[in-house]
């Protein structure tokens, strides 16, 4: 799959579990690309636990978190970040 490319709710999901739920900046803003993926329909940011929430027009819920830019996910080999539910 390239950034680039549209994908649908469940291989979203997908692509944001296989990252572990921590996004990198660069697949922020090509997850969060309204033009790729036109079936979003809310995205919100809590600063407060720093956790991003999107929901599509179907319902579907995203949640996830995005590293610092400083950081990478090479630096969080097994480490997950928990999400407040």
């Amino acid at each position: 799959m390239t950034q680039e490319e549209i994908i649908d709710s469940e291989n979203m999901l997908k692509y944001i579990e296989a990252r572990n739920y921590l996004l990198e900046t660069e697949e922020l803003l090509y997850i969060t690309d309204l033009k790729l993926h036109p079936q979003l329909d809310h995205i919100c940011f809590n600063a407060f636990s720093s956790e991003y929430c999107m929901w599509d027009k179907r319902g579907t819920f995203f949640k996830f978190c995005v590293l610092n830019i400083n950081e990478k996910r090479s630096d969080f080999p097994d480490k997950k970040r928990v999400l407040r539910k």
